[in-house]
């Protein structure tokens, strides 16, 4: 694993992440990227609960009644997430689409 772009191998740094999962990392890429050093924590790196969703970014997919400022939220993520992807060294090869999601709602 290379270390990110402003990471600091000594014992001083201005941020610790423990956790290097896709959020983990992410906070940690960007904390990077203005110049903070970092240190991201992590026994087994991109592994947790990364794998739980096997990739997907299901927006409304996981809402519930309920549960509206959570959407709202996620939406505004997904919005910016393309930019942050132009960010990432590579980032053409992550095989990011955005593609209409079919949702079907059932009962017993």
């Amino acid at each position: 694993m290379r270390p990110l772009p402003g990471a600091d191998r000594s014992d001083r740094v201005d941020v610790a992440v423990i956790g290097a999962g896709v959020v983990g990392s992410a906070i940690a890429w960007e904390l990077a990227r203005t110049g903070r050093r970092v240190r991201l924590i992590d026994a087994a790196p991109g592994s947790g609960a990364t794998w739980a969703a096997g990739g997907m970014l299901g927006v409304a997919g996981e809402h519930r009644q309920g549960e509206e400022e959570a959407l709202a939220l996620a939406r505004a993520a997904a919005a910016v997430y393309p930019d942050f992807l132009a960010t990432l060294p590579g980032a053409d090869g992550v095989g990011y689409e955005t593609v209409p999601t079919l949702l079907l709602g059932v009962d017993g």
